[in-house]
């Protein structure tokens, strides 16, 4: 039997979004729907302080 390769990158997914920059996390952010926005705040520690961000609220509020 072969065994199968595993490829590893060099940047793992959650270390992506350290890369960005919070201006266009809070941008996109703040484009979800409420119902999304309220989800995401169970994803991890760091997504939970930018959605309860005021900052994130007045963008979100300027978009409707």
């Amino acid at each position: 039997m072969e065994k199968s390769k595993v490829i590893k990158t060099e940047q793992p997914a959650a270390n992506m979004m350290e890369r960005l920059p919070q201006e266009i996390l809070l941008g996109i952010l703040s484009r979800l729907p409420i119902t999304s926005l309220v989800q995401s705040k169970l994803v991890c520690r760091a997504w939970r302080s930018l959605i309860q961000d005021p900052f994130l609220v007045s963008q979100h509020f300027s978009h409707i």
